[in-house]
């Protein structure tokens, strides 16, 4: 538990991003208080983290978070790959 016990924050997260949260959750989990703020308000139009690399499921399994994330994930059958007009790759 912290021992900050006036209500505010040991840390302040700059970034609520997929780094930033994931530093958030794992110093709430430790007992931390945590403030995560972004520049930019609401909820996101688009994804920037699409594809859960190997090394980001490590991580995530490290948390305790991969069985989640496993479990809502969509599995990756096949990409095409699009540029100018023309298909580059599949």
């Amino acid at each position: 538990m912290s021992k900050n016990e006036g209500g505010e924050p040991d840390v302040l997260v700059v970034g609520a991003g997929p780094v930033g949260l994931a530093l958030s959750c794992e110093l709430a989990r430790r007992g931390i208080r945590v403030r995560t703020v972004d520049k930019t308000g609401g909820t996101k139009t688009i994804s920037k983290a699409l594809i859960l690399r190997v090394r980001t499921q490590e991580v995530l399994h490290a948390m305790g978070a991969s069985g989640r994330a496993q479990a809502l994930s969509v599995p990756l059958r096949r990409i095409q790959v699009h540029a100018y007009g023309k298909t580059l790759g599949h």
